[in-house]
């Protein structure tokens, strides 16, 4: 499945990602891991607490929580951060979808009629006289 140092063993989408060293690999010497596995996890708290007790060997996340970063940078470690720590720019991409237009009344009713989003719009004095009546 690769053509690189590891070859994919288990992939559960949205769940992990698991590798082990390739027997074929040119450099296969040079590759100190037998295997690898990344988490997918949306918490940030979890996916660093499975990171740091060896849980797993990467997490899809790069963000750590920031109450985390003074254990992790060494300064309630006696100066002693942990080895994989490093602080560098790194290259990403972010996409946000940002609402330009006013949002009408009318566009308002009409979403409340959506069942989708009901439960939202339930409240509202315009979603009350836009309701359909049963």
């Amino acid at each position: 499945m690769t053509s690189g140092p590891f070859h994919l063993v288990a992939w559960k989408e949205r769940d992990r990602v698991e590798l082990v060293r390739s027997p074929t690999y040119w450099d296969r010497g040079a590759v100190r891991v037998e295997r690898f596995t990344a988490l997918s996890i949306d918490d940030q708290a979890a996916s660093t607490n499975l990171y740091f007790t060896g849980a797993c060997d990467a997490t899809a996340s790069n963000v750590i929580p920031s109450t985390y970063l003074p254990a992790i940078n060494g300064e309630q470690r006696g100066g002693r951060a942990y080895k994989d720590y490093d602080v560098s720019p790194f290259l990403t991409v972010y996409f946000a979808w940002i609402q330009t237009r006013k949002l009408t009344t009318a566009t308002f009713a009409v979403r409340c009629r959506s069942r989708s989003i009901a439960a939202q719009c339930r409240g509202s004095p315009t979603a009350a006289r836009s309701r359909p009546r049963s």
